[in-house]
């Protein structure tokens, strides 16, 4: 059984060179690690570049995170895919999960398995539900979350709850789970020929594209795991933090948009909320009112005036190229 890693990066010199250290050091006998750099000019590039054991794809252009995973696949020889983050250390416990995959490699479609991630602290990171229209709206919008708040959190409390069951596996407990973090998870090369050859659909970018692929194992009846056995560090949120807030904003506001247009989820409603979002922030923010509800927000603080214009801008920005794409696709369906 081979194992081929698949790490994109993106301005990450620090996280990338403790990644390849930890996974380098491991016993794994059959392994490819391939790399995949979106234009990074922080000195990943140049550190990737005199590596050795690795096979480095360097991109003159920034492209998507689904998108350089999905070339990444197409350059490697695994039976199993490990699709991961930079900032995910490896550790021993990674065995257990080797062990399982070797268990799942007969099954007709092997299921998507994961580790336990964990905070550098070592408190675990959960796993979530599946996300729909309600869910984004209750944890991603203003309006939905000052609901939340109202109700007591049950949106929040709905949305990351652990729903998980315990199963045995060779021996070995493992979580069924919908929707773990998706900064690392396995797939194996038959399971990936069942989802058609593409794990991600047209046009995610960074918001979104996980949840849309854990959602499609449910709909293509792949199971999808959680090896508790196997506990790796994972720093969280390191490449958000390199974006630009108006940009994060902007990406995620159109990835959760494209996941209801093609889940058939109340796309429209949804951008009418977010617009709804826009109307109303300003001027609370204006009444002094404490706003840290934009999704994904750096660490919570009120923000002005002038930083909500601009992060209302960006979602409004977001909305315009969902629906442009949408409308593209249109026309050229008619002219076909």
């Amino acid at each position: 059984m081979k194992i081929s890693f698949i790490i994109a990066t993106w301005n990450c010199r620090r996280q990338i060179e403790n990644c390849l250290r930890t996974l380098q050091a491991l016993p794994i006998p059959d392994r490819e690690i391939i790399v995949v750099d979106a234009g990074s000019h922080d000195g990943t590039k140049e550190f990737l570049e005199i590596q050795t054991g690795i096979r480095f794809i360097p991109l003159t252009v920034k492209m998507s995170w689904s998108f350089n995973n999905q070339i990444g696949m197409a350059h490697s020889t695994g039976d199993w895919f490990c699709i991961m983050n930079p900032d995910v250390y490896f550790n021993e416990s990674f065995h257990f999960l080797n062990e399982i995959c070797e268990e799942f490699s007969s099954y007709p479609i092997p299921p998507i398995l994961a580790p336990q991630l964990v905070y550098p602290n070592w408190m675990p990171q959960y796993s979530m539900r599946n996300l729909n229209f309600v869910r984004i709206f209750g944890m991603f919008t203003l309006t939905g979350q000052i609901l939340d708040r109202t109700i007591g959190r049950r949106f929040s409390w709905w949305t990351f709850r652990v729903e998980r069951k315990l199963e045995e596996v060779g021996g070995y407990r493992t979580w069924r789970v919908e929707h773990p973090i998706g900064s690392m998870f396995l797939v194996h090369s038959r399971t990936l020929k069942h989802y058609g050859g593409h794990l991600w659909r047209e046009g995610f970018r960074f918001g979104a594209a996980d949840s849309d692929m854990f959602k499609m194992a449910e709909a293509l009846n792949v199971d999808v795991f959680i090896t508790p056995m196997t506990q790796l560090v994972h720093e969280h949120g390191h490449s958000l933090a390199k974006r630009p807030r108006r940009e994060a904003e902007q990406e995620f506001t159109y990835g959760f948009v494209l996941f209801c247009r093609y889940w058939k989820d109340h796309p429209v409603l949804l951008s009418l909320f977010y617009i709804l979002d826009s109307v109303i922030s300003i001027p609370l923010a204006v009444l002094g009112k404490r706003l840290s509800s934009f999704q994904f927000a750096r660490p919570t603080r009120a923000l002005s005036p002038s930083e909500l214009v601009r992060i209302s801008s960006a979602r409004i920005s977001g909305l315009l190229y969902a629906w442009s794409v949408r409308l593209q696709r249109m026309r050229v369906e008619r002219l076909q």
